[in-house]
Parts: structure tokens; sequence; C-alpha cells
């Protein structure tokens, strides 16, 4: 017998219901704990008042109910199931003759729907607030410390200075040796005033400095002046320029592919914005297998007992295949593991599990 649409309607709008109240109660709660974390920091800060950081504690909210979506459709599937089984609505549906599969397909589907929404519509919101957010952090918090950025394929480093701070440019840089080519840095004092330009053939980055070679120094009114080679201060290391460079949450899914062109096309490794990229663009189908996942600590008739039990269980088992994504896109983000098999790998997984369980629940 197949499902009658009121039924699916009635389901998908009880997960719908479930799904907003747990992102609401999610929402709070990071709110709450983030806002107490900034609040910490800024403490003696005086331009840090109640209304920003208030509101760097709301520009960041999407972003982290982005990455907590999946433990709220976990969540909300187990209520939704739970809800109907308390009420013995799935045994009157299971004695019409209607499958556990087509029982759960309105859910599945509401599922993949809102990680599509998610995907085409919050997302690119949520990156613009998350980069508005850091970019407060950066002003309120008064972080002064050397970063790297990428522009139209060439590269910009910013370095603070005892009186002032320098920017230095290159054409290209070799992120495995920290090579630079073609460089040019212009040297300011406070108030942004200009000091002198250095060009040089390339440069190196050492232990706590730049080594530039076959420099051309200018300092006006003198004239240029020619060395075999000139060093700089920083702080930068290798890992602190990959890390520099825009974080792949502040991009949306849409300017992804653009930005790790023009990354590539500047010598800099694109791994960590790729791995993004796909782990966005899995996420409807890892919410659908979430939703199998969860029906399996789910579909136990409530007069056999030990409900909450099954319940605890499964919200166990869910956040410990939360922590084997979170290994895996680890061991992607190192480069150990393909891209493409460290995004699509846990759904693969998630997908197998779940039907499995189901398949023995269902026909075992």
């Amino acid at each position: 017998m197949r499902i009658s649409l009121r039924l699916s309607l009635y389901v998908l709008r009880l997960f719908f219901f479930w799904m907003a109240a747990v992102l609401f109660a999610l929402g709070a709660v990071i709110l709450m704990f983030d806002s107490v974390e900034l609040f910490r920091k800024a403490a003696q800060n005086q331009e840090a008042t109640f209304g920003v950081i208030m509101s760097m504690s709301l520009m960041k909210v999407p972003h982290l109910l982005e990455r907590a979506l999946p433990v709220a459709t976990l969540i909300a599937t187990m209520l939704t199931l739970w809800r109907l089984n308390r009420h013995h609505e799935l045994v009157v549906v299971r004695s019409c003759g209607v499958s556990v599969w087509q029982t759960l397909l309105p859910v599945a589907v509401g599922a993949a729907a809102i990680g599509v929404v998610e995907l085409v519509a919050v997302n690119p919101i949520s990156a613009a607030l998350y980069a508005q957010y850091q970019s407060l952090e950066e002003t309120v918090l008064k972080r002064r410390s050397a970063s790297a950025a990428i522009s139209g394929g060439s590269v910009w480093f910013r370095q603070p200075t005892g009186d002032g701070h320098y920017f230095m440019h290159a054409n290209k840089i070799e992120p495995a040796t920290g090579r630079l080519t073609s460089v040019m840095v212009l040297m300011m004092e406070e108030g942004d005033r200009f000091v002198r330009r250095i060009d040089a053939d390339r440069a190196r980055l050492g232990w706590g400095y730049w080594a530039l070679y076959d420099v051309t120094v200018e300092t006006p009114p003198d004239p240029p002046r020619h060395a075999p080679a000139y060093r700089l201060e920083t702080d930068l290391t290798l890992e602190k320029i990959q890390d520099s460079f825009a974080d792949p949450a502040t991009l949306s899914f849409f300017e992804l592919p653009a930005f790790v062109r023009v990354l590539e096309a500047a010598g800099v490794s694109a791994i960590n914005h790729r791995l993004h990229w796909h782990i966005l663009l899995a996420q409807p189908l890892l919410m659908v297998s979430i939703v199998l996942v969860a029906a399996t600590f789910s579909l136990r008739p409530a007069r056999r007992g030990g409900t909450r039990l099954i319940f605890v269980t499964g919200l166990a088992c869910g956040f410990l295949l939360f922590i084997v994504i979170d290994v895996i896109t680890a061991l992607g983000a190192s480069a150990r593991v393909p891209v493409w098999l460290a995004a699509w790998s846990p759904t693969a997984i998630a997908t197998m599990l779940g039907s499995a369980m189901l398949f023995h629940l269902e026909d075992g």
C-alpha cells in the first residue's frame, strides 16, 4: 500500500516543527555561550560595547547553526518518530501495510529540501555575516598580527612593526618552501605615512624574517640604491600563511570555485577550500543518510519499553558518527586522503549503515 498524500504532509509538518524547535534551541544556546566568550575576550576594550558584542554574536550564529545542521536533523528525526510512536500512530500506519521506507520518505524529502535551501539561500548570507564577524573581531578585539591575502592571482602580506607596518606583494608563492618571486615592499610609519619602497627579484621565508635577494631600495628623496640581500622581520610561518588566506566559511558555495582558481594561480594550496565546497555539496545527501540512522533508533514500539534508553543510545551513536566525520575531514584537509573521498565518504558510510539497520529491522 502506498502512503497517502495527507499522511505524508502530516509527517512532514511534524518534522519541520521539530526541526524549527531544535534549531531555535541550538541557536539560543550558541548565542548565550558565544556572547559570554566574546565579553570575556573584550573585557578590557572600551570599544566593545554591549551592542557591538551582541551584533558579533548574532553574525556568528548562522555559521555555527550551519555546522550544527546535521545534529539538528538527527534530533528532529528522532523526536518526530518518537512522537508518532508514543501516540501509536506508527503502529496504525504499519498495520495498514505502509512500510517503514514509505513512512520515512516525507522526512527524508524534508531533510533534503532543508539541505538544498541551506546550500543555495542560507549559505551565501551566512558566509557574508561570518566575514563581517571576522572583520569586527579584527577591529574590536585588536588582533595585530601578520596576515596574507590573495588578489588577482598574486599574494599580499601585511606585517605590523614597532613603529608602523609594511605591505609585501609577490607575483607567486611556493607554499612548500616559502619562496616568493617578483617582490615589492612598501614600508609605512604610524598614520600610514610612506617611508620607503623595496623591490626584490625573489624572497625566502626564514625563521622570523624575510630574506630578500637582488634588492633595490628607494627612500625619498635619496636616489635608489642596490643591495645583494635585505632582511625584514616577520612573525609569519608557512602554517600562518596558509591560515591567513580567506577562511572557506567566509565564502559562499557559489564563490568557492572561483577563489580556488585564484589560489592555485598564485601557487597556494586550495585543499581546504575544495574540501569545504564538496562538504557543502554533500550536505543534503548527508542529512538524508542521518534520517536513516536516526530511524533505526526510533521505530521500536512504545509498548515494548526501553524507548528512552534507545533514544539516548541513538543520540550517542549519532554523535559518534559526527566524530568520525570530523576525523575524515581532518584527513582530507591534511591531504592524507583525496578531497572527494573525505567529503563524500561520511555520507556513503551513514547511508549504508542506516539502510542495513533498517533492512534488518523491517525485513530481518
